[in-house]
């Protein structure tokens, strides 16, 4: 298995303050199989054994002949739209990046608990966040949590323990970090004077404001995204508010023209 590098930048502070030292290791992007090949390295010793061209077979035949079937007979599939189940259909039996959605799948069927590491840039400003996935019905703060890394929604990798092959947290740690970061994330968003949609003023003429970024390790805002199209704006603020997923969010963002302004740029509109 080869490392791949730290968890660190953002993720530092809290990781810190729980005295952790991880590591993230190498997964294949075959096929975008990177969520399979992950998964396996974190929770089979034995897949982490294997040649990289058997761990592209191995993942290939999971992802495609077997995995199609247990999504389809999971609780996190049922409680889909028929939309949103023809969309993990797809997904899953196609080269398509797979997601969190198929994250819970997982730990359904096996029942595990996985940590997820991400970087995002989500309409709210934050860039960093960790979710537990899995059930937390009678947890204990001693069960396993297995760890994965997925910077930027664009490829996941196993993470262990630095120098070990231990690839878990206890659920108290894991949980008391998505505590931490998930009250980093609400001051950061509190620190902003405008809020998704507000009307403002930039160089004398009237815009919304439909994105919002802050600075590295800091609760001070970078820069606001801001666009003429009050209806488009309102969309993506009733989004937000509804908690829709930040990867909708930023589709939404992505379809209205929008110039970027600093926050000394931007004033309340009358």
């Amino acid at each position: 298995m080869r490392i791949v590098g730290r968890v660190d930048g953002e993720f530092s502070d809290v990781l810190d303050s729980f005295g952790l030292r991880l590591e993230r290791m190498y997964s294949s992007g075959n096929k975008n199989d990177c969520l399979m090949h992950a998964f396996m390295n974190a929770t089979v010793p034995n897949f982490r054994r294997l040649c990289e061209a058997k761990k592209n077979e191995v993942a290939d035949l999971f992802r495609r002949k077997k995995f199609l079937q247990i999504a389809k007979n999971s609780v996190v599939y049922e409680k889909k739209t028929d939309s949103e189940k023809a969309a993990i259909e797809r997904r899953i039996t196609t080269n398509a990046f797979l997601e969190n959605i198929e994250v819970n799948i997982l730990c359904e069927y096996y029942s595990v608990k996985i940590i997820v590491f991400e970087r995002l840039q989500s309409s709210v400003g934050a860039t960093h966040t960790t979710i537990i996935y899995g059930s937390s019905k009678n947890t204990k703060n001693t069960d396993s949590v297995y760890m994965l890394y997925n910077p930027g929604q664009l490829h996941f990798e196993a993470v262990r323990n630095v120098g070990t092959n231990n690839y878990t947290l206890p659920y108290s740690t894991a949980n008391g970090m998505s505590e931490m970061m998930m009250s980093s994330m609400v001051a950061n968003v509190s620190a902003c004077n405008f809020s998704m949609g507000d009307k403002v003023i930039y160089r004398g003429e009237e815009y919304y404001i439909v994105d919002r970024t802050f600075m590295r390790n800091s609760t001070n805002c970078a820069s606001y995204k801001l666009s003429k199209d009050s209806s488009g704006a309102k969309k993506i603020k009733n989004a937000q508010n509804a908690k829709v997923n930040s990867r909708a969010i930023n589709s939404l963002i992505n379809s209205l023209s929008e110039i970027e302004a600093t926050p000394e740029e931007v004033s309340a509109a009358s």
